[in-house]
């Protein structure tokens, strides 16, 4: 009975995730309101991380955390969550606040041989910093960071809630 819990779950998850592509008006975790040209997604981050949305859904970030080993990784995704973006950018900066303390996180791009990814041209970040060890609950701000032509400045969100629109 479990193989079938599991096989099942599969099952409605990848119907789900297919049903979030192409021009479809109608999505079962989307609320979209042609109307007003409101668009409110919401979309569950491929590595269980937290989801931060860029401009008007364009782009995605996901982030993860290793408290244990002190770092903090930061994928570059698309609006679906769905396909990695790489990016150009020779580091990213994150000022993270706990109460009355802050601190200024440097994620690096990684090379991949898997994925063929390499600085300058890669989806994911790395920072590694002491700081992280102690991470928890903390309020996030991006500067600036530049995916493709587009430049989003002052992204600002709690973690670990982030900034993704609820669903409806």
């Amino acid at each position: 009975m479990r193989r079938w819990s599991f096989h099942y779950l599969l099952l409605v998850l990848t119907c789900l995730f297919v049903n979030c592509g192409g021009d479809q008006v109608v999505h079962h975790d989307h609320d979209h309101d042609e109307g007003n040209g409101h668009h409110h997604h919401h979309h569950e981050p491929p590595h269980g991380g937290v989801p931060i949305v860029l401009g008007d859904e364009e782009y995605h970030l996901e982030f993860l955390i290793d408290n244990e080993k002190g770092i903090m990784m930061m994928y570059v995704m698309d609006a679906h969550m769905e396909n990695f973006v790489r990016i150009a950018s020779p580091e990213i900066v994150m000022k993270v606040t706990v109460g009355d303390k802050s601190a200024d996180l440097k994620f690096i791009p990684q090379a991949s041989n898997t994925t063929g990814e390499s600085v300058g041209d890669t989806s994911l970040f790395i920072a590694e910093d002491e700081i992280i060890k102690e991470l928890k609950e903390f309020e996030a701000l991006i500067p600036e960071i530049n995916i493709k032509t587009s430049t989003y400045s002052e992204v600002k969100f709690p973690f670990p809630e982030g900034n993704e629109p609820d669903e409806h």
